[in-house]
Formats: C-alpha cells, sequence, structure tokens
C-alpha cells in the first residue's frame, strides 16, 4: 500500500516527500523521505547554511508554498503563508 503524502519541491527541483502529513492551521510536518539526488543534497546543504527555504507540495510551480522551518531528519516541517513567491 502506497503511503499517503505529498510531493516537496525546491526551486523546481523534486527533492522528497512528506509522508502521513499532519495539518495544524497554517503548518504541515510528517515524515520526511529525501530523494537520492545531487538536488536534494544541494537543498539539505542550504537549509544547514539558511534558516528558512521555501518549497513547494505537489508541483514545482503552481504547488501551495510555505518555509521549511527545521533540518529535516525524520521530519520535516512547512509554515504556509499567503502570497508566497
Amino acid at each position: 500500500m502506497k503511503e499517503v503524502g505529498y510531493k516537496i519541491f525546491w526551486n523546481g527541483e523534486f527533492v522528497g516527500e512528506m509522508l502521513e502529513p499532519n495539518l495544524d492551521m497554517f503548518f504541515s510536518y510528517g515524515k520526511w523521505k529525501p530523494t537520492n539526488s545531487t538536488s536534494t543534497e544541494k537543498f539539505l546543504n542550504e537549509l544547514k547554511n539558511e534558516e528558512q527555504l521555501i518549497v513547494r507540495f505537489d508541483d514545482p510551480v503552481l504547488g501551495l508554498a510555505g518555509i521549511v522551518e527545521t533540518f529535516p531528519d525524520k521530519e520535516i516541517e512547512v509554515t504556509h503563508y499567503p502570497n508566497l513567491d
């Protein structure tokens, strides 16, 4: 059975998935499943160097946008903001 989740895009690139997502007002959080790609490596390195990065859910251009609040180890947490581009 396939796990329910969202694809996570950063800079137009697919970097991982949020599995078993939970929504709490303006926050989404769930299990983090990174892809095995150079884009994901760059994403994780940027998160180590910066506090927050903008990601999109399920579509690299039109998907719901949010900011990754913490470095994703086993879980990823994203805060959603209206009109974040």
